[in-house]
């Protein structure tokens, strides 16, 4: 199987809209997102459009994808941008099977040389939810040190969990 990341498309944008909207009750819950407050498929299509012509050193946020075969796996981006300070990040392995593959670890690896190479961020930051213990296994295989629990909602999405603060310093 051939496994790489690349930029995000445009053609990219049905796929990672369609995995946020068909989550199920449930799995919208193990990551702690309020299925309500997404947004709307229209406003994301807006917002991607806009984020995907930003030159670096002005973006708002970053989408790198993870591919096996050609086919999109997965996908991690990074938020509230500071270029040459920090950033947070979010990653997703949409293709439930490869959960606890390796594959997630795998492509984060990547994707966190590329952003600190790209935006020479100091440090990211990640905020799972607290109950989300996959994800946090696997930010602690990268490198992230837990920082805390907390409750404060993130600007990010409608979370409606408490979220655990973990750092990669670069």
């Amino acid at each position: 199987m051939n496994a790489r990341i690349r930029e995000l498309k445009l053609g990219d944008v049905d796929g990672i809209i369609a995995y946020f909207l068909r989550l199920s009750a449930a799995e919208l819950d193990q990551i702690g997102l309020d299925g309500a407050s997404l947004k709307i498929e229209d406003d994301w299509k807006n917002w991607f459009e806009k984020i995907l012509y930003q030159p670096l050193y002005k973006a708002s946020a970053y989408f790198l994808v993870w591919e096996i075969d050609n086919a999109m796996v997965g996908f991690t981006f990074v938020d509230r941008i500071v270029y040459g300070g920090d950033a947070y990040l979010h990653m997703y392995l949409i293709q439930p099977q490869l959960r606890k593959s390796g594959y997630g670890q795998k492509f984060l690896q990547q994707s966190i040389k590329t952003l600190f190479d790209q935006f020479k961020f100091d440090d990211l930051y990640c905020e799972p939810s607290a109950t989300n213990t996959q994800a946090q296994r696997t930010l602690q295989d990268c490198g992230f040190k837990y920082v805390k629990t907390h409750n404060q909602p993130s600007p990010d999405f409608a979370y409606k969990a408490p979220l655990s603060l973990w750092r990669l310093t670069n």
